[in-house]
């Protein structure tokens, strides 16, 4: 049983660490954003983040899908593809 609740742990914490590194990165590349004074950087500062958020929204959504399927089914082992 101290593995299953190592899992859930390690879930978690990739969880946090994936949200962090999402909003971190688009405050920042915002930041640079709202300093910039060329339109052509301006649109790739938004296309960055906009790609930023779209990858990072991709991991969350998988991790908590595993989260899901592991605190619900645990004898069966469904959560070990995603």
């Amino acid at each position: 049983m101290a593995g299953f609740a190592t899992f859930g742990l390690q879930l978690s914490l990739q969880l946090a660490c994936d949200i962090l590194i999402t909003v971190s990165l688009t405050a920042v590349l915002h930041k640079h954003r709202s300093n910039s004074m060329l339109s052509t950087t301006k649109k790739m500062l938004d296309s960055l983040s906009r790609n930023t958020i779209e990858n990072g929204l991709i991991a969350n959504i998988f991790v908590i899908l595993t989260m899901v399927f592991y605190f619900s089914r645990q004898n069966d082992l469904i959560y070990i593809p995603l």
